[in-house]
């Protein structure tokens, strides 16, 4: 019913489909979350694990995660296995976070900038810095100790 183009990461229709827009379009919809969706046989399905199935032959096992926490970038090197703890390591800074940096915050009452993670559902308190900086390569380190290749990238950091 559907191909992979493993360049552009984007799911095609083979066949015609009703309100598909035809054989070669793409396949789907995003939706508010930034998610692909694919309606196949009556069933809604993220893009992303229809992807890993048509790359691997069988249905993810787990979370299927974006390694460079792009939700629309559904190409096979970017997509991986994860634990739902790795998977929510693995996430961009919240929209209400205004220092841009996961794990990063400015302490007002001592004028320090304080790191924290959270690991086996506790929050650990890193340090406080008096630069920013500090408080982000600092962050960093621990993250990258205790996730490996699910530590974020920081956007607004160093």
């Amino acid at each position: 019913m559907v191909s992979y183009c493993p360049v552009t990461g984007k799911l095609f229709w083979k066949i015609n489909k009703q309100n598909s827009g035809g054989i070669g379009s793409e396949c789907g919809r995003t939706n508010s979350a930034g998610y692909r969706r694919v309606v196949l046989h009556g069933c809604e399905l993220k893009a992303h694990q229809v992807v890993w199935m048509l790359h691997h032959g069988e249905w993810p096992s787990g979370i299927v995660d974006h390694a460079n926490s792009n939700k629309s970038d559904n190409r096979i090197e970017n997509l991986r296995l994860a634990t739902k703890a790795q998977n929510a390591a693995n996430r961009k800074s919240n929209s209400n976070n205004t220092t841009g940096v996961s794990g990063v915050t400015f302490h007002k009452p001592t004028r320090k900038w304080v790191a924290r993670i959270g690991l086996n559902m506790k929050r650990i308190h890193i340090g406080s810095f008096e630069k920013k900086d500090d408080a982000v390569k600092a962050y960093m380190a621990v993250s990258a100790n205790y996730r490996g290749e699910f530590c974020p990238t920081n956007k607004g950091g160093i």
